[in-house]
């Protein structure tokens, strides 16, 4: 065999292994693009989840805040209901949940919101007289007469049949209440 064989079955060889690498850097070239096309797809896959995941937080983040906002909104009506009927139980209101309802009314009809509450109790319980306390009685519920004959050191007996006497005789209201009262007590 001379040279120019050795030296072509030496190309040949070469050759033949230029192209098995140029084969082999292709395959893999091709394998790194398959793996790059799925890893591309996956990481699509996971912007969009972080997007929607994103949407989704977001959607319930804002619930949230109407929730609290509501509650607060909520919270500062019965702060303010509260107020209310403190001030028109300082104010003698009588039936608090009436005159609470009352003002409710007033102050949604109102154009504006009192500045004071106290002052709106006064001015609500003085328009409507029916919705304050009245005033004790000065009289004790037997009356005087019982007082009287406990004073005078009559015995009751005989300031009982004088009374029973004293009704009969003028039929007024007034003496046979009295002697009701002191024939109650006597019993």
């Amino acid at each position: 065999m001379s040279k120019d064989t050795t030296q072509e079955g030496q190309i040949g060889q070469t050759a033949q292994t230029v192209v098995r690498e140029s084969i082999k850097y292709r395959r893999r070239a091709q394998e790194a693009e398959r793996r790059c096309a799925v890893l591309e797809a996956e990481l699509e896959k996971l912007r969009a989840s972080t997007v929607n995941e994103g949407e989704l937080l977001q959607a319930t983040l804002d619930d949230a805040r109407r929730q609290i906002d509501a509650l607060q909104d909520k919270l500062s009506e019965l702060e303010r209901d509260r107020d209310l009927e403190r001030a028109l139980v300082r104010a003698g209101a009588v039936d608090i949940e009436t005159a609470s309802a009352v003002a409710k009314q007033r102050l949604q009809t109102a154009a504006e919101p009192p500045k004071d509450l106290n002052e709106f109790a006064q001015n609500l319980l003085d328009e409507k007289a029916s919705l304050r306390a009245e005033p004790k009685t000065a009289f004790s519920p037997l009356g005087t007469s019982t007082q009287s004959a406990k004073a005078s050191g009559d015995s009751r007996a005989s300031v009982l049949k004088k009374l029973a006497e004293t009704a009969t005789r003028t039929g007024r209201t007034q003496d046979i209440l009295s002697y009701m009262r002191l024939r109650r007590a006597v019993t």
